[in-house]
């Protein structure tokens, strides 16, 4: 069987496993949660290397919709550059004062023809969305079920999905190439090959970012900052009870979101918590994408300590014992090294390490333990 770096492998492995974490609660340097805390989010910060333009929310609702028991609001409000992003605000139809609130955070997937609405139950939404959520959340639009439970969710779009996606049609017809044509625009085959051609832009699109000194990984901890921003400005929303969670690329978004910002009361990050010298173990890096990838990271920390830095407010970690992506080794001591550093800082109640049989995925039991955990935790 061949390798992806030969003659190289070797020496990368021995790099990817040698680094010794300077930035980890674990390191013996620390001693102090407050301190570690407070140095680590700088360096992070300084690795992430984005600062959005500062402009006002301006924030409109433009439609609401009740369905199934929730108000369900479409708005939008500003980044400071591109399109303004389209958001849902869910939330249950009868309420007794304020509630927590939740930023919902949508996956990668491979699909970024739509954002949020992964995530959402919507009236009359499309049948490769029914699909979509049928593969990977037990046939749920998770938001809605959260309402339902007495929380207001916000679900955003992210840079590069949905209302923030790059516009096929204005871009260079040598990196589009035929792909489009013959198809009719949002026809199921276009959302196909749209799909498709966001796989390969994805490396140009990184190579302009590095070269821009900004990083997609900072620009998605960003964004998602701002959607706190916007759910802690409604009013049905109690500012001091706020969690976040998600999937996949949600799970990664949810890694940097609730270890930069410290309004995050209470996490849960589902299938991509992993140690980064675990994807240098076969062919894991290959199944990656670029907004995940934050140069000069490993030299500082690894992707635990990141999500550790929650500590000591509570983190719950899914994970899925036969998911391809990562190995189960890799899963295995980032759930360790989590643990270790809330015991360290005397909070092992306040985290926990789950693992469901089955592959890549969010599914009922998955979503009923994480319901759960909020209950806990922030009702």
């Amino acid at each position: 069987m061949g390798t992806d770096f030969s003659p190289y492998d070797a020496w990368l492995s021995t790099i990817a496993h040698s680094n010794t974490y300077p930035y980890s609660f674990l390191h013996n340097r620390w001693k102090s949660v407050t301190a570690w805390k407070q140095e680590t989010v700088a360096i992070l910060e300084e690795l992430l290397a984005f600062s959005p333009p500062q402009v006002p929310l301006n924030a409109r609702v433009h439609e609401t919709v009740e369905f199934e028991g929730l108000l369900i609001d479409k708005l939008t409000y500003n980044l400071g550059y591109g399109p303004q992003t389209e958001a849902l605000f869910i939330r249950p139809t009868r309420t007794d004062g304020p509630l927590p609130g939740l930023v919902g955070l949508h996956c990668h997937g491979g699909f970024k023809w739509w954002g949020k609405e992964k995530i959402v139950r919507l009236p009359h939404q499309s049948h490769i969305v029914d699909q979509y959520q049928a593969s990977y959340y037990g046939g749920r639009g998770w938001a809605n079920e959260l309402a339902k439970r007495g929380y207001a969710v916000l679900v955003h779009d992210l840079f590069q999905w949905g209302s923030r996606r790059p516009d096929e049609g204005s871009i260079s017809a040598d990196l589009t190439g035929t792909r489009f044509e013959g198809l009719d625009h949002g026809s199921d085959e276009y959302i196909a090959a749209y799909n498709d051609f966001t796989k390969d832009y994805e490396h140009v699109l990184a190579k302009s970012l590095f070269a821009s000194g900004v990083t997609w990984t900072g620009i998605m901890a960003s964004e998602d900052r701002r959607a706190v921003d916007y759910l802690i400005s409604r009013p049905e929303v109690d500012q001091d009870r706020i969690g976040c969670c998600g999937l996949s690329g949600g799970g990664l978004r949810t890694i940097y979101l609730a270890g930069t910002d410290s309004r995050i009361d209470c996490a849960v990050a589902v299938g991509y918590v992993h140690t980064l010298a675990g994807l240098q173990e076969g062919d894991k890096h290959r199944n990656h994408t670029w907004m995940g990838h934050l140069p000069g990271l490993a030299k500082q920390m690894d992707l635990p300590d990141v999500i550790s830095l929650q500590t000591p407010k509570p983190l719950m970690v899914q994970f899925d014992n036969e998911d391809t992506l990562f190995t189960l080794d890799a899963m295995r001591q980032a759930n360790s090294k989590i643990a270790a550093v809330y015991h360290k800082a005397g909070a092992d109640e306040n985290y926990s390490g789950n693992f469901f049989p089955g592959p890549h995925k969010f599914d009922v039991e998955m979503q009923d333990a994480a319901f759960s955990w909020f209950d806990l935790h922030l009702t």
